[in-house]
């Protein structure tokens, strides 16, 4: 079970992000899916795996995903750098489902 966070604390593995914003890792976002679900740790982490590797396999092909409430991700020309392909992904949500899906995230933290 995921545990509450004090208010004005981030959640293990959210870091500060270079460009100012907050980094929402794997281990957290784990959490949160654990949270909203119900579901065990051990049953989540596999599907979660499988689920973001689907997704990272589709981005790399330079596939665009529809994924709601997420959005349309598109991938824009890509490089290749010395140990990494860099590409750059356009994320596009409707302001309404953007809005709508923190709801609900928070919703399931606020319940646990």
């Amino acid at each position: 079970m995921a545990e509450a966070v004090p208010a004005g604390e981030k959640p293990a593995g959210e870091k500060k992000a270079e460009a100012g914003g907050s980094r929402l890792a794997k281990k957290a976002l784990l959490a949160q899916v654990v949270a909203a679900t119900g579901a065990k740790p051990k049953d989540v982490k596999p599907i979660l795996e499988a689920t973001l590797d689907a997704i990272a396999q589709a981005l790399g092909r330079g596939e665009s995903l529809v994924l709601p409430p997420l959005g349309r991700l598109t991938v824009r020309p890509q490089r290749e750098g010395a140990n990494a392909r860099v590409m750059t992904v356009k994320v596009r949500r409707t302001a309404d489902k953007a809005e709508h899906a923190s709801q609900a995230l928070a919703e399931a933290d606020e319940a646990h």
